[in-house]
């Protein structure tokens, strides 16, 4: 997602769990990162702002699940979501959210856009929506 900014001469940040926590590392103008929206803080105020938060516990895909995983693993799936909106919005640029159709919409209303991954050369076959906003 950052790569086309990165070559356009921006300074990208990835953040991101599943980085390793001890081997922050840089490739050209990308920073790959540890860490999530609740204990990062950007060194500047972003240009704009991506968020890919986890989905395992907050699509469709997997409602037949969601008796069992029951309110902690939505809890956190929902505070990530909400947590990347609030810094979005605090950070005042554009921003968008991207998560597939689930429980996000009956918090945060419905998305702005919908697709399939699937028509843009992505196996998954989940609806996958975006929600966007501080565009002026």
């Amino acid at each position: 997602m950052v790569k086309p900014w990165a070559d356009a001469g921006w300074t990208c940040y990835c953040v991101d769990i599943q980085h390793s926590i001890r081997r922050d590392r840089v490739e050209g103008n990308i920073h790959y990162v540890w860490g999530d929206v609740r204990s990062w803080t950007p060194p500047t105020r972003p240009a704009i702002i991506f968020g890919f938060t986890p989905c395992t516990h907050l699509c469709g895909s997997g409602a037949r699940d969601w008796k069992k995983k029951c309110w902690p693993m939505l809890r956190d799936g929902m505070d990530l979501f909400h947590a990347a909106r609030m810094a979005a919005e605090w950070a005042g640029c554009p921003w968008m959210l991207e998560n597939p159709v689930g429980r996000i919409s009956g918090l945060h209303g419905d998305s702005q856009h919908r697709f399939h991954p699937w028509q843009y050369g992505d196996p998954y076959q989940k609806l996958t929506c975006l929600w966007t906003g501080g565009a002026s």
